[in-house]
C-alpha cells in the first residue's frame, strides 16, 4: 500500500528521513552522477531564492520511501518540468512507477501548469555505448508512451546542451489539454529549462540556437513506436493532426474538501483524483485500490464508469454520449477514492 507525501521541511525528523531515503534511491538509480543527490535538500529549502517552485514527492510503502520525484514549476512560462523520477530496486514493479508518475501529474496540475516536460535518453543505438543502455532507453520510452507522453519533434534539442554532453529527447505531457502545443509555448518553456536547469543564459549561443530551431507551429509530437494502441488518436498534436476534443480539465480541483485550495498531494498524504482530469480512465492509484478494503461500492461504480467512458471514446461515441457518461461518473463522491493510510 502506497502513501504519497510532499516534503516541505528538511529539518524535521520525518523530512530528514524521507530526504535521506530519496537520496539513497537517487544514488542507486543514477550511479554516474551521485553528487546530484546532495543538492536535494538545498533545492527544497532554497526554492524562493531560485526563482521557481520545487516539489520533492515521495511514495512510501511499509514505512520506507519506495520512490521519489523532483518537479519544477516555472511561473514565468506556466509549465512544469520533471527533473528526476526513480523507484528503489527492492520495490520495482507492481505499478509503482505509474502511480508515482500519476502523482507527478497531480502536482503539476496543482501548480496550474499548462503542460509537463521531461527528458530521457534517446532510442538511437548510435549514441549508446552498450546494448544494455540502448534497451534501457527503449524500455523507458515504452513506459512513457503507455502514459501518453511523447517526444517533441522538429527541434535541435536532441543534441547535447554542452560539448561532450549526453543526448536527450524532450518529452511532453499535455496534462489533458485539448489543443496542441504551440511554438511560442515551447520556446518559453525551453528557455526556462535552459536557464534554471542548465544555467544557460538567454545570451548563450547554444540557448539561442535551440530556440531558433523551433520553427514548426503547432509542435508535432512523435507517434508511438512501442505501444500498439491508438494513442495518436487521443493526443493533440501527434503527427500534426489534433484529435476530437475529448479531453477535459477543470481550472481548479472541485472535489469535496479541496475546492482548489489544498494540494492534490499534501504533506499528510491526501490524494485528490478528480475524474475530469484525463479521458476518464482510472489512475494507477485507483486501480491499486481494487483489492483494498477501503474501496466502497461508490468507488467501485466510479471505476466502472471511468472504464466505460474510455471504451465509448475508443469506439468513437458521440461527444454528447461521452459527456453524459462523464457527468454521471462525476456525481459520485471523489473523496471515496483517497489513498488509504499506511498502517
Amino acid at each position: 500500500m502506497l502513501t504519497f507525501f510532499t516534503v516541505h521541511e528538511v529539518d524535521t525528523e520525518p523530512g530528514r528521513r524521507q530526504v535521506a531515503e530519496a537520496q539513497a534511491i537517487f544514488r542507486e538509480s543514477f550511479p554516474t552522477i551521485p553528487e546530484e543527490a546532495d543538492t536535494i535538500p538545498t533545492l527544497v529549502k532554497n526554492q524562493r531564492q531560485l526563482g521557481y517552485d520545487v516539489r520533492l514527492l515521495v511514495a512510501e510503502k511499509s514505512g520506507h520511501v519506495a520512490g521519489f520525484a523532483i518537479i519544477f514549476y516555472f511561473p514565468e512560462c506556466g509549465f512544469a518540468y520533471l527533473d528526476y523520477i526513480a523507484t528503489g530496486a527492492r520495490d520495482h514493479g507492481g505499478g509503482l512507477g505509474t502511480a508515482l508518475y500519476d502523482g507527478v501529474r497531480d502536482t503539476a496540475r496543482h501548480f496550474g501548469a499548462r503542460g509537463l516536460f521531461l527528458e530521457v535518453r534517446p532510442d538511437d543505438r548510435s549514441v549508446h555505448d552498450t546494448d544494455t543502455q540502448y534497451q534501457d532507453a527503449v524500455k523507458r520510452l515504452r513506459f512513457y508512451e503507455k502514459l501518453h507522453v511523447l517526444p517533441v519533434t522538429g527541434t535541435d534539442y536532441d543534441k547535447p546542451v554542452r560539448p561532450g554532453g549526453d543526448y536527450s529527447l524532450l518529452l511532453y505531457d499535455g496534462l489533458g489539454r485539448e489543443r496542441p502545443l504551440r511554438a511560442g509555448e515551447l520556446k518559453s518553456a525551453l528557455a526556462a529549462i535552459l536557464i534554471h536547469k542548465y544555467h544557460l543564459p538567454p545570451t548563450d549561443p547554444q540557448h539561442i540556437a535551440y530556440l531558433r530551431s523551433i520553427r514548426r507551429d503547432p509542435i508535432v509530437l512523435r507517434a508511438p513506436k512501442y505501444v500498439k494502441e491508438d494513442v495518436a488518436l487521443l493526443l493533440p498534436g501527434v503527427d500534426g493532426q489534433p484529435p476530437p476534443s475529448m479531453w477535459s480539465k477543470p481550472s481548479a480541483c472541485s472535489s469535496t474538501g479541496c475546492r482548489g485550495r489544498a494540494s492534490p498531494i499534501s504533506a499528510t498524504g491526501t490524494v485528490c483524483d478528480d475524474i475530469a482530469w484525463g479521458i476518464g480512465m482510472p489512475s494507477a492509484v485507483q486501480r491499486s485500490l481494487s483489492s483494498s478494503d477501503s474501496l466502497n461500492s461508490a468507488s467501485d461504480r466510479l471505476i466502472a464508469k471511468k472504464l466505460r467512458l474510455a471504451v465509448e471514446i475508443r469506439k468513437g461515441a458521440a461527444r454528447a454520449a461521452a459527456d453524459s457518461i462523464l457527468r454521471k461518473a462525476a456525481a459520485i463522491s471523489i473523496t471515496s477514492m483517497g489513498m488509504p493510510n499506511t498502517p
